[in-house]
């Protein structure tokens, strides 16, 4: 997997490499003015770009990038800011996550394992899954984490945190109306979802709210199945945290 760099600070260069190392992607890190002829050329997989720099226009970039090269490649935001103040703005520009800066390798792990290749991520036939839990599927986890319960924790911990969140913004957002806000919250509960193998559970309910042109009732309907299955992935993932004791 290749991943091309676009961030002008060396510290945050060094932080986002080194993380992406460990999961044996190839990182290019290139100048502003030398990333659409590097994409031309490249064969990449993934694209993290700083936004709101002072030496260049992340949202112009991601512009040229949709609109002149018609690349649909991932593109990850970097800022300085907090996620939920800009998310809307990156989004609608066409990037497909935010992290803040400085990122963490939890969520390194997060976009590696949503934006992986299919051809990564299908390649584990069901001889190989863990059926050892009701919904979640660990093989994926102990492969990145090559043996560190350490990690294993963390990530398993900042699951229980992050899909909380998420089902509570959706709920609230669908009880008060917010349609964009319900749909962008699906949106960002794609990236929890993986790491703990849900994709097959949830990738297409969420991927629905997101996408398709449903009434309020349908979408009611779509939640209830996605909280019946965070519901017994939470319980789940708390009984492997306690494994990891």
């Amino acid at each position: 997997m290749n991943a091309l760099i676009i961030e002008d600070d060396a510290y945050h260069q060094k932080i986002i490499t080194s993380y992406l190392s460990e999961y044996d992607v190839t990182t290019w890190i290139v100048e502003a003015s030398e990333v659409l002829n590097q994409i031309k050329k490249g064969n990449f997989d993934l694209i993290f770009i700083a936004i709101n720099e002072s030496k260049f226009d992340g949202y112009k970039i991601v512009h040229s990038i949709r609109k002149v090269l018609k690349c649909n490649l991932p593109i990850v935001a970097l800022s300085e800011q907090h996620v939920e103040e800009i998310k809307k703005k990156c989004f609608s520009a066409g990037m497909n996550a935010v992290l803040s800066k400085p990122v963490h390798r939890v969520e390194i792990a997060a976009i590696i394992t949503q934006f992986a290749p299919l051809m990564i991520r299908s390649s584990y036939t069901d001889s190989k899954l863990d059926h050892s839990y009701a919904v979640i599927d660990l093989t994926y986890l102990k492969d990145i984490s090559k043996g560190d319960a350490k990690f294993e924790k963390e990530i398993t911990e900042k699951f229980l945190i992050f899909i909380d969140e998420h089902l509570k913004d959706l709920k609230q957002n669908l009880t008060l109306g917010f349609i964009d806000k319900f749909k962008m919250t699906a949106h960002q509960a794609l990236s929890t979802i993986y790491i703990m193998g849900l994709n097959n559970l949830l990738e297409k309910p969420l991927k629905a709210i997101e996408n398709e042109n449903l009434s309020k009732s349908e979408l009611a309907i779509i939640l209830k199945e996605v909280e019946d299955i965070i519901v017994m992935a939470k319980a789940d993932a708390n009984k492997f945290l306690q494994t990891l004791i």
